[in-house]
């Protein structure tokens, strides 16, 4: 099968990406930035997935409507419960502040997959996994602004099992 290309705005993709994952169907496209730099780089291959479980988790990485109207792939590093539903702290691994607190009828699908130089990094591995939940705890704990966070990427490089999604 040939895979097409197509080019968007970012309105039409926002809109194209809510009628997919509603519909239940996978969502393929070319990552764009850094925010979520070393797992997610830009020109990376995403695929997202409609939520099968209904369920958001700590450490998911996420596309959601931002409080701008953007569609952003960025890290749920919290949760709540409050009268109006469940909300959920988004934040890009290299943000320096939170996208806010998002309700869950703006969190359109999870990342499942990403693929870099014909290589491809599962999320639901049990050591992406793990990468998840080091970078929310470096998000909560601000990490990223006192150099320990520099320190703990480099050693973690070196483990073998981590090297393949951060180098």
């Amino acid at each position: 099968m040939k895979k097409t290309s197509l080019s968007c705005t970012s309105d039409a993709f926002a809109a194209l990406s809510q009628e997919l994952l509603q519909q239940g169907k996978s969502l393929r496209f070319r990552a764009q930035g850094t925010s979520m730099y070393p797992l997610v780089r830009n020109d990376d291959i995403l695929l997202l997935e409609p939520f099968q479980d209904g369920k958001i988790r700590v450490g998911d990485v996420v596309l959601f409507n931002s409080q701008t109207g953007d569609v952003v792939v960025h890290r749920v590093i919290r949760r709540r419960n409050t009268a109006n539903g469940m909300q959920y702290k988004i934040q890009g691994d290299q943000a320096a502040q939170p996208d806010g607190w998002i309700p869950r009828e703006k969190i359109l699908g999870r990342l499942s997959v990403v693929e870099r130089d014909r290589n491809r990094f599962e999320m639901d591995l049990l050591s992406v996994k793990i990468l998840n939940r080091f970078a929310v705890m470096r998000s909560k704990s601000n990490f990223s602004r006192n150099g320990f966070s520099a320190l703990f990427v480099r050693l973690v490089k070196k483990i073998p099992v981590f090297r393949k999604f951060l180098t």
